[in-house]
């Protein structure tokens, strides 16, 4: 009897010959199948991967998500479908497109790399449905979502928790305020929710798979524990629950609106679900997606999980709003106190200098008034390069034989304790994206060598320029030397704009060129803002208003305001105008008008300051608790001040 051949070994024959067929015609070969990927934009998202023609063998072993620089595949579910979007067997095909959906949600600022046939995966690779051959390996890096809101998939509440001894584990958590709740899932025909009576508790509902089964009244004269509230006669299957304070009592003679949940059983067996509270969510037009979250319990907590090296939590000051600590890992990072005679959204509270690690920010409440999120915004890129004393390079000052040679200088630097050297790498009028690039690579390398971080800087000119000035300023995020090294971090000069353009449209070409910048050079990569001085804005409101502030905010990771008391002549009759008040005015005005961004002050013009004008402008510094000074520029700055800046490390 003759055997027969699988049906796959015979599909497998005919692709051969079919192949064969495409490889005979003029002598020439039919290109393979290739890929394209889009990752995903949210943190609970989907990859997508699209081939150019039919493809088979397609498995979870061969499109991948992975942590970049890991060799362990994310869990993560694959779906398939053909050129006319209908599903279809990974492994058999004809595919066309691949969704690629992780098993749990991403952490934001988390470096991931979804890749199609990597190489060190020896299952068969993903290949073309016509040609024996594999699809070229391909991968595409991407930063998962760096800005959340109050509701993101990283974001977990607690309730507070109160110790009672005769409660299940010796506690329960509760809260009172209307709509906070808890969700949980479990899978059978009935389960009971544990919970507290007495003259504080209040009225809750509880929902069954999106239906509301009614209200619950827990006000009691007395306190009661381990009282279970059961729901049976539900089909076999998945089930979902969610409690939900009313905020309301119980009683005309109740006495608060508390909702206690101690313990869940599920078909009569105590069982430990996952649970996910949630705090009030409030609704206001000022706030960041027009709600947040809010909780007046003490002690209840809200939790964010990130990876990156800075965490702002936006909240609310306000009359009604109270104190709250702020922890890193554990670590007591800062304690808030958020009230304010009037409200403020959108105030930004920081923890920064964190490793770049995955890290968990916990928002503890803890006194009187509320606590509230409005959102979370993780920065990635290590902004040390911006601290202590720096000095300033135009292009005027090297890259010619009578300019500074790095070889010389930069040694010369170090020994008067400069951190970090900002040099000019271009302007809108250059010809090209670097003016001396020979000479830029030396000034790198020089830099590196001695232990010392350096920044490139341009000036652009918007308008006309706007283009030429994105690729100019997004070139030195690429640089690489002729040994291979880069830019530590780069700067904006925001200071010209030609004449013919409106102000208006220059404040808006600003923050076009700063998102543009932003998104070429990648979220990890340090920006910083150099901006006219604040106080200066001040002295003629109607030219400045309307400038980019919250784009700053955003997109930049430092902000430097151009604070040159020296060009201030009033010094004798305004002391605010001195190199002090100069300097603490601006460092104030340009760390609120930013949200809080990091500021490096940059002083008078060095060749028209005093050595007590210097003493004072580090003074100011040190009061403000700026992160960084430096006066314009080295070339003009006279010997004897270098003592007297050195201060500027101890900032």
């Amino acid at each position: 009897m003759k055997k027969r051949l699988p049906q796959r070994f015979a599909l497998f024959c005919a692709v051969i010959l079919v192949a064969d067929l495409f490889t005979g015609m003029n002598g020439a070969s039919a290109a393979s199948a290739s890929a394209s990927i889009v990752t995903p934009t949210s943190l609970t998202s989907s990859d997508t991967v699209s081939f150019s023609s039919n493809v088979w063998q397609v498995s979870g072993k061969n499109v991948v998500l992975r942590v970049q620089g890991s060799t362990t595949d994310l869990a993560a579910s694959i779906q398939c479908t053909n050129a006319s979007g209908q599903a279809v067997g990974c492994g058999l095909g004809p595919v066309r497109t691949v969704v690629l959906k992780p098993a749990s949600w991403l952490i934001p600022g988390q470096r991931y790399t979804v890749t199609v046939n990597p190489p060190d995966e020896p299952s068969a690779p993903v290949s073309d449905y016509l040609l024996p051959a594999p699809v070229a390996t391909i991968s595409h890096g991407f930063i998962a979502s760096l800005s959340e809101q109050e509701t993101s998939a990283a974001a977990s509440y607690l309730w507070r928790s109160f110790s009672a001894s005769s409660a299940f584990g010796g506690s329960y958590q509760a809260d009172y305020l209307s709509n906070a709740r808890v969700s949980l899932g479990f899978t059978g025909t009935s389960f009971t929710w544990y919970t507290v009576l007495g003259p504080d508790q209040g009225l809750a509902y509880v929902i069954i798979d999106n239906v509301n089964r009614g209200t619950v009244n827990n006000y009691y004269p007395t306190v009661k524990y381990r009282v279970g509230r059961t729901y049976s006669g539900l089909g076999s299957g998945y089930h979902r629950v969610t409690i939900k304070v009313r905020g309301l009592p119980g009683s005309t003679k109740g006495v608060g609106t508390w909702v206690g949940v101690d313990a869940f059983a599920v078909n009569g067996t105590l069982a430990q679900p996952s649970l996910r509270f949630g705090w009030q969510s409030a609704g206001a037009t000022a706030a960041s997606g027009g709600a947040y979250a809010r909780t007046g319990a003490h002690f209840a907590v809200a939790k964010f999980v990130f990876r990156g090296r800075t965490i702002d939590w936006y909240t609310i000051t306000g009359p009604n709003q109270g104190s709250a600590r702020m922890y890193v890992d554990g670590v007591l990072k800062a304690t808030i106190n958020n009230y304010a005679a009037t409200t403020h959204y959108g105030v930004v509270r920081r923890v920064s200098n964190l490793s770049d690690a995955v890290h968990r920010l916990d928002i503890v409440s803890v006194s009187g008034g509320m606590t509230s999120v409005d959102r979370f915004l993780v920065r990635l890129p290590d902004l040390t390069i911006f601290r202590g004393l720096g000095t300033w390079v135009d292009h005027y000052d090297y890259g010619t034989t009578s300019g500074l040679d790095p070889t010389t200088a930069v040694p010369a630097m170090h020994a008067r304790g400069i951190r970090t050297i900002y040099i000019e790498t271009a302007r809108y009028n250059s010809s090209s994206a670097f003016d001396y690039p020979a000479a830029i690579g030396a000034w790198v390398e020089a830099a590196h060598a001695n232990g010392m971080k350096i920044v490139g800087w341009y000036l652009p000119a918007y308008g006309t320029y706007l283009n030429a000035d994105v690729s100019r300023t997004v070139a030195i995020a690429t640089y690489r030397s002729p040994a291979g090294q880069g830019f530590d971090g780069l700067g904006i000069d925001i200071e010209y704009k030609t004449s013919a353009q409106a102000r208006s449209a220059w404040f808006g070409d600003i923050a076009t060129h700063l998102v543009r910048v932003r998104s070429g050079a990648t979220a990890a990569f340090p920006v910083a803002a150099i901006v006219p001085a604040p106080l200066a804005m001040d002295m003629a409101p109607a030219s400045w208003s309307g400038f980019p502030w919250a784009s700053i905010g955003t997109n930049a990771n430092v902000v430097m305001p151009m604070g040159y008391w020296t060009y201030r002549t009033d010094c004798s009759t305004d002391p605010s105008h001195c190199a002090y008040g100069y300097s603490v005015g601006n460092i104030n005005e340009a760390r609120t008008k930013t949200g809080g961004l990091l500021v490096h002050l940059i002083g008078g013009v060095a060749d028209k300051v005093t050595s007590q004008g210097v003493t004072d402008f580090i003074r100011a510094a040190h009061d403000t608790k700026a992160y960084g000074a430096s006066l314009y520029d080295y070339r003009t700055t006279n010997s004897n001040l270098w003592s007297i800046l050195a201060g500027a490390n101890t900032l």
